[in-house]
């Protein structure tokens, strides 16, 4: 059975959405951060009130919850931001290669969360089962958009829309039992990227050539004028 006891305020709430963020850098940092959106003021107070700290990794659920935090228990950073006179309550925490796969928010919402670092292909996947648990588990839940954004190349993914580098999922009630999440990515840049970031600009070769034909062009004129 789930341990349920990601974001104690959606059972506070009696509609909301939820906006997640995973941003990937190029060392392979996770920074995560959750958007919870209220649809009305009263709502948006309880998020205002809410005192809980809401803990960052799975494997700490067993500890209990308490309003205060504990020692040795990693939290998300809790605060408010103010978007459109309502409040979103923003929550917080960078993994790394090595905890991600205690992500809290991601392993309450789903059955199973696999991450798998393949060393001869360099690549590291992200995936999930298929249903959305947290759609059953918190009736105040209306809508989850999940955004990745990741620097390295990505190999292959099932997002349904991508928008750069933002790889973007859209999970309702209407689809929530067929919303796994997949995604490989390479651990590092390709070859020739970094080549192509380190060499100069053609732009460049062009202004240094136009700069040593006026350069010489001034010297032939200065040596005819002075004979």
């Amino acid at each position: 059975m789930k341990k349920l006891s990601l974001l104690l305020i959606l059972v506070l709430l009696t509609g909301c959405s939820v906006d997640y963020n995973l941003t990937i850098n190029e060392n392979n940092e996770f920074d995560e951060s959750i958007y919870i959106q209220a649809e009305n003021d009263s709502e948006s107070q309880s998020l205002f009130n809410d005192p809980w700290p809401i803990k960052a990794l799975y494997s700490d659920l067993d500890s209990g919850e308490y309003p205060e935090e504990l020692e040795g228990v990693e939290y998300y950073k809790s605060n408010l931001v103010l978007n459109n006179n309502y409040y979103l309550k923003k929550l917080s925490y960078k993994f790394n290669s090595e905890n991600i796969y205690d992500n809290n928010s991601i392993k309450t919402c789903y059955e199973s969360f696999y991450v798998n670092k393949d060393e001869k292909e360099k690549t590291i996947s992200l995936s999930t089962s298929s249903k959305f648990l947290c759609m059953e588990n918190y009736p105040s839940l209306n809508e989850v958009n999940i955004k990745i954004n990741i620097a390295n190349p990505v190999v292959t993914h099932n997002a349904s829309k991508i928008n750069g580098n933002t790889y973007e999922w859209n999970i309702t009630r209407d689809n929530y039992e067929n919303s796994g999440i997949i995604i490989k990515f390479k651990k590092e840049k390709e070859a020739n990227e970094i080549n192509r970031s380190k060499t100069p600009s053609p732009i460049i070769f062009i202004f240094l050539a136009v700069f040593f034909l006026i350069l010489i062009g001034l010297i032939v004129y200065k040596t005819k004028n002075n004979k």
